[in-house]
């Protein structure tokens, strides 16, 4: 009894010893707007507490507002805080900030232009090498998901290229754009608004490659039926996925009523699916549900330790931990009691 006593408390000194050696070789970047439009960065640890308070990053000249945010590394000791307007024209531009000082370095503003909206999607991803900046936009056949690829500092390399088909078409007015690639880059998602009789709204997933190139068919990951569904309105209004966990990836999506007259109310929810094909593992769980709708998008750790989400009653960022097989692990936590919208998260590694 004494020997297995013995190696359960060996065991637990070797799990923390591995958790704390794990902190200290990361570093989690929070990013988000908050009031007035203005760009805020933060720090977290991987169990929810708090490491860096919320900073507001100078924008320098005033350009445009816009909710959505999304991160990456710029070299070793600078960040991209890369921003979307709300307006028509979904103007892209970037922030460079030094990691240390979080002081602004230049505004960028690119020749990018996306859909504006609040829930418009914006993601770049998180690599090494061959990276690529995500975003729906209008073409001459409809709204679709394109990707630019980026050098190391975040500066445009190429034209675009297509990672859907036609989610809407050109005509169609919708406050709502939905998708992009997750931060390793091995998924893309989208969702398209078929507007039949019984309208239905369809969150799709498809596995790309290390240049970004779909290497499998779309997988229908989950759908929404209504009659009540305005057109261009989607009902899934944030995506995204772990990397790959072993054989398995979570993924981590927002899906609101299917109509204003019924009582269930909007949901966090993660799907374990297959790493490599995409196809669900488990049913959907359940991971929080909102009183009347979600006040902005939701992001997973990479490695699947935790999501962040924001609501808006009561306004705020929470932190969910999670557990292996991807249910919540206790209760939710906040970590910040304002209105804030478009967060994103990065991990960077430590060398």
């Amino acid at each position: 009894m004494k020997v297995i006593e013995l190696l359960f408390a060996v065991s637990i000194v070797l799990a923390s010893y591995a958790l704390a050696s794990s902190e200290q070789n990361e570093r989690l970047w929070i990013s988000f707007t908050g009031p007035a439009s203005g760009k805020f960065l933060m720090q977290i640890d991987s169990l929810g507490n708090i490491v860096l308070r919320p900073k507001r990053i100078s924008e320098g000249p005033k350009i445009h507002p816009g909710h959505v945010t999304a991160l990456s590394l710029n070299g070793t000791n600078a960040l991209n805080l890369w921003f979307m307007s709300n307006g028509k024209d979904g103007r892209i531009s970037r922030i460079v900030v030094n990691k240390k000082s979080l002081e602004t370095r230049n505004v960028i503003q690119t020749k990018l232009a996306g859909l504006g909206g609040n829930f418009s999607s914006l993601n770049v991803t998180h690599r090494a090498q061959n990276n690529m900046i995500t975003f729906p936009m209008q073409t001459a056949d409809g709204i679709k998901v394109v990707a630019y690829a980026l050098d190391e500092q975040g500066k445009l390399k190429s034209e675009s290229r297509l990672l859907s088909p036609g989610l809407l078409p050109p005509s169609c007015d919708s406050h709502s754009y939905v998708g992009g690639a997750v931060s390793d880059g091995s998924l893309s998602y989208w969702v398209t608004t078929n507007p039949t009789i019984v309208r239905r709204s369809e969150l799709f997933i498809q596995n790309l490659g290390t240049g970004g190139k779909p290497t499998a068919v779309p997988v229908l990951a989950d759908k929404v039926f209504t009659q009540f569904l305005s057109r261009g309105s989607s009902k899934f209004t944030a995506v995204d996925a772990t990397d790959s966990l072993g054989t398995k990836k979570f993924l981590v999506y927002i899906q609101q009523p299917s109509n204003n007259s019924e009582p269930e109310r909007p949901k966090l929810l993660l799907q374990v699916i297959d790493a490599k094909t995409g196809a669900e593992l488990s049913p959907p769980i359940l991971i929080y549900r909102e009183l009347e709708e979600f006040g902005g998008n939701a992001k997973v750790d990479p490695i699947g330790r935790f999501v962040l989400f924001i609501t808006d009653e009561p306004p705020g960022l929470f932190y969910q931990s999670l557990d292996s097989s991807g249910h919540p692990s206790g209760p939710p936590k906040q970590l910040l009691s304002m209105r804030i919208a478009g967060i994103d998260l990065l991990r960077e590694k430590m060398r």
